[in-house]
């Protein structure tokens, strides 16, 4: 008679995840030359939407954004 030996090895691990919130900023600017790189003789766009997927914000009159993206850590023991 034969036997078959099962050996169940379990692993355990929980999951940690903590939100962190980041102030992304920006500039949106008419990249004439497109060299990615804001030049005086360059404009920088008013009231253009920005998202973070989450939110959405318009640029200030002079381009600038701000928005708060929560950024999470996933840590395994």
């Amino acid at each position: 008679m034969k036997f078959l030996l099962l050996i169940t090895i379990a692993f355990a691990f929980t999951l940690n995840v903590q939100a962190q919130t980041k102030t992304v900023h920006g500039f949106v600017f008419l990249d004439n030359n497109n060299n990615s790189i804001f030049d005086e003789t360059e404009e920088p766009l008013p009231n253009i939407s920005v998202s973070n997927l989450s939110t959405i914000t318009k640029t200030n009159t002079i381009g600038q954004f701000q928005l708060e993206n929560e950024v999470r850590d996933i840590v395994i023991d």
